[in-house]
């Protein structure tokens, strides 16, 4: 999975609510798990380059996923 790609198109391209939804889960699995890197990567791809306090995601993140997000307010980090 390329996380840093699907930054780069759901940013830059129109997108459908349940597309949201279906990140938000996707970053809500990763964030958190037992995978450092997996979600290092998340973070930085998906949280931090997407981090607005109106983006879409935001009232869709959960437990883990939620609290790195609250932690990467205000960045818009550049993909590693």
């Amino acid at each position: 999975m390329d996380l840093a790609a699907c930054s780069n198109f759901v940013r830059e391209n129109a997108q459908a609510p349940e597309t949201w939804e279906r990140l938000a889960s996707l970053v809500n699995e990763i964030v958190g798990g037992l995978d450092a890197e997996l979600d290092n990567a998340a973070c930085t791809c998906l949280l931090e380059n997407l981090a607005a306090p109106s983006h879409p995601m935001k009232g869709l993140l959960r437990n883990a996923a939620l609290a790195s997000r609250s932690d990467r307010a205000g960045f818009r980090g550049v993909h590693r």
